[in-house]
């Protein structure tokens, strides 16, 4: 599934404590790594090494994105789950299709951007 591949490339990377930002089913695929903050349900007392989001359809909300773009700002990786635009108007406007690249592109510099 398109978590495991992003929990494998969070773990690659070094990461051990995740702020996920998934739907709750997919949490499950994150067996082995601390989750905090986000979706967890277990509180962001820590930065996470990572934060990992996919798709959350109208559960986005802007206290999310916020968490998000704090834990990137201070220094957690960034991880997408999906960029699938095999999603019609007005659901891709709250998929991490759409998400994704702005998050990335506001916390990260411009030598690390992937595309």
């Amino acid at each position: 599934t398109a978590t495991l591949a992003g929990a494998d490339a969070a773990r690659a990377r070094g990461c051990r404590t995740i702020a996920p930002f998934l739907p709750a089913a997919a949490l499950a695929d994150l067996d082995g790594l601390v989750l905090v903050g986000g979706t967890s349900g277990n509180p962001a007392i820590e930065r996470p090494d990572a934060v990992l989001i996919g798709d959350l359809g109208e559960a986005w909300s802007y206290a999310f994105m916020q968490e998000a773009f704090t834990s990137l700002l201070d220094g957690a990786e960034f991880v997408a789950c999906s960029r699938d635009v095999k999603r019609s108007l007005p659901a891709i406007l709250t998929h991490c299709f759409s998400l994704a690249p702005s998050i990335h592109s506001a916390t990260c510099p411009p030598h690390r951007w992937p595309w």
